[in-house]
């Protein structure tokens, strides 16, 4: 069940929802999007995220999130944004099954990847878009940075630093076509060997994509 209004009591506010519901996983989502703040071109969104999901005879795993972010055009350079962005998030694995290999948890290199972990983390995010059109461009190019920094002094236990750099290019082809280079370069590392092992799989990179 999902539900978006995207001028929310028509003032170009955007409201979503969404709610998926099964036998064994249940996700909710609702956010909010003030794209005109205090009458400037400041937007501010909230996002509150739940999952519960069962691993069959695995494992149950469960992850609440909340997150804030502010975010304003900028004059100059031209076509360029700024954002701020604190998450704070939880996940916790639970009711282990029998198709679970007990001995990783006596292993050290895998047994905190099961550990229940508050992340508290903020972001920051510089993008530049010359884009013809957001959703299928012809022509221009995309450009952000985004530099993430997870500490446990505020409310977590899990320290690490993650970068990100994304650099999309667009030009027209023949008839209808477009040429279209996206890259993405990025890291995430703890601050420590503890750290690392203390890193959650959902801030890992996998292999995969388009």
């Amino acid at each position: 069940i999902g539900l978006r209004v995207p001028n929310f009591r028509g003032m170009g506010q955007n409201l979503d929802f969404s709610w998926e519901f099964g036998t064994r996983r249940e996700q909710f989502l609702v956010g909010f999007t003030e794209p005109w703040l205090f009458d400037t071109p400041t937007s501010l969104s909230v996002r509150i995220y739940t999952l519960n999901n069962d691993y069959y005879d695995f494992y149950d795993f469960k992850r609440n999130s909340i997150s804030v972010r502010v975010a304003r055009r900028l004059k100059k350079p031209a076509y360029s944004s700024l954002s701020f962005g604190y998450r704070l998030e939880s996940e916790e694995y639970d009711n282990f099954g029998d198709r679970f290999d007990s001995s990783l948890l006596d292993n050290p290199s895998y047994s905190s990847r099961y550990d229940p972990r508050t992340t508290s983390s903020f972001e920051l995010v510089y993008s530049r878009d010359t884009r013809d059109q957001a959703e299928f461009p012809t022509s221009g190019t995309f450009f952000s940075y985004t530099p993430e920094i997870a500490s446990s002094v505020v409310a977590g236990d899990v320290d690490f630093h993650k970068h990100q750099v994304n650099f999309n290019y667009y030009r027209p082809s023949w008839w209808r076509f477009t040429w279209s280079l996206e890259t993405k370069v990025a890291i995430v590392d703890g601050f420590s060997a503890a750290d690392d092992r203390n890193l959650s799989i959902w801030e890992r990179f996998s292999p995969g994509g388009i």
